[in-house]
């Protein structure tokens, strides 16, 4: 399936360029770009797809909100390639909807998220997008804003999408883990 996105992306990012070749980015940047918007969509089909038939439409689609919305403002770790980011992301949202929480469980893990952003977020930003570090501050509270939103809604998909997108703005350096893994 990421072939048939690559060859997707390659198409229409040349066909983009044949139609504006002066005011356009490079093929090579056009394919990246689709390439991430086309594996996020895949992403979301996938998310909603097994959302829907195990009865967990609304929930599924809510957690998929609530997990990018926070990536985007608070970064995190970003997988090397397409299909590793398409099945992690894909695990991460169908475990988030599948496993029920009670509201006891969801505050103390909104709570966690919370410390968790406090301490971390933003996180690998640098080097995917252009926001100056000023910025950074606001990023952190639009992130423990995002997070705190759920205390209103009580979804546990969505407290527990939120925990998991969290977990990834640890810094692996700030880890006691073994140099071998990566």
């Amino acid at each position: 399936m990421i072939i048939i996105i690559d060859k997707w992306a390659l198409n229409a990012a040349t066909w983009i360029k044949q139609q504006n070749p002066d005011q356009t980015a490079s093929i090579a940047v056009l394919q990246f770009a689709l390439i991430g918007i086309l594996n996020s969509l895949l992403i979301f089909i996938i998310i909603i797809f097994i959302g829907a038939i195990s009865g967990h439409l609304w929930d599924s689609f809510l957690a998929s909100l609530f997990f990018v919305f926070l990536h985007f403002f608070s970064g995190g770790h970003h997988f090397k390639s397409a299909l590793m980011c398409t099945i992690f992301s894909s695990c991460v949202i169908i475990v988030s909807f599948s496993v029920p929480i009670n509201n006891d469980v969801l505050l103390a893990i909104t709570i966690f998220t919370i410390l968790i952003l406090f301490v971390f977020a933003p996180s690998n930003i640098e080097n995917h997008a252009r926001i100056p570090k000023s910025y950074f501050p606001v990023l952190k509270m639009i992130s423990i804003i995002i997070v705190i939103a759920n205390l209103f809604l009580l979804n546990s998909a969505v407290a527990l999408a939120l925990l998991f997108q969290s977990l990834l703005v640890i810094p692996y350096s700030k880890l006691m883990l073994k140099r071998g893994w990566k």
